[in-house]
């Protein structure tokens, strides 16, 4: 009967990776068109982040959108600024991927503002979800696997340890 409850975690564990190896975590980008409002956004493998929710918020420190849209098949979305001042274009893919970007417009000309967390000179911000963004992609699913198995280890320590197990073996 241990052997049983010891193989059964692993085994559901490789199952479960099995059936989510298409779901890993990645980042997103957002970049500026230098000179317009217009924006691309991908995921860091170079997809684009096509027909996703967009926000444009104005101020940039606003809460409510001041309008909303959709990115193209591309993943980019424009449009006309009215007044001078700060912007900040949220895209959402719906899914848990987001990226965004503020940008300044001052006399109809439209510039990137930078932050800490974009490149300054390109216009690009990184915001995406992916946890193991400082590994590469390959490390970050074999550390992502270690949890699972991490997880699922301790799983059946605590029901062959447990309350439960005790009564069982004695």
């Amino acid at each position: 009967m241990k052997i049983k409850t010891l193989c059964i975690p692993p085994v559901a564990a490789a199952l479960l990776l099995v059936s989510v190896s298409a779901c890993r975590a990645h980042g997103t980008a957002c970049r500026i068109f230098e000179g317009t409002a217009a924006v691309e956004a991908s995921y860091d493998d170079g997809r684009p982040m096509a027909f996703c929710d967009v926000e444009v918020y104005f101020p940039a420190g606003e809460k409510a959108a001041y309008f909303t849209g959709e990115t193209d098949r591309s993943g980019r979305f424009s449009f006309i600024p009215e007044s001078d001042g700060e912007y900040r274009i949220a895209v959402d893919d719906g899914m848990g991927h987001a990226a965004s970007i503020v940008f300044k417009v001052e006399k109809g000309k439209v510039s990137a503002k930078g932050s800490e967390k974009e490149d300054p000179g390109s216009g690009q911000t990184e915001t995406g979800t992916c946890i193991f963004k400082g590994l590469g992609r390959n490390a970050g699913i074999l550390v992502g696997t270690s949890m699972i198995f991490g997880l699922f280890g301790l799983v059946s320590l605590a029901r062959l340890y447990g309350p439960a197990g005790r009564k069982k073996g004695s």
